[in-house]
């Protein structure tokens, strides 16, 4: 029987909103990918001073990536983005959510 969670998983990364990419590894072949992309601010506080840093995630299909510690996402017809922390998994361990900084 198929993991239900992969499956809703895969259904909502074929649905609009969702892009297509290549994931490129530290090392090995590229492999086309589709990510959601989820941008933001996030509000940094040091002392008595705030800042605000735009921030990027992409959230990948573990059946697509293994491990997307230290590769990049290049969007077709856009932006190369590099991962950056650590990508960590969902509750499901079905989903990674990676930082980006574009490169």
């Amino acid at each position: 029987m198929a993991d239900p969670f992969a499956t809703a998983l895969g259904v909502f990364f074929a649905a609009p909103g969702s892009v297509a990419a290549d994931w490129v590894p530290p090392e090995g072949d590229t492999k086309p990918i589709r990510v959601v992309l989820e941008q933001g601010v996030e509000k940094l506080e040091t002392g008595q001073a705030v800042f605000n840093a735009d921030r990027t995630i992409a959230r990948i299909q573990r059946a697509d990536v293994a491990d997307p510690s230290g590769g990049s996402i290049r969007i077709i017809g856009g932006d190369t983005f590099e991962v950056v922390g650590e990508p960590a998994l969902d509750i499901e361990r079905v989903e990674w959510s990676c930082e980006l900084v574009a490169i």
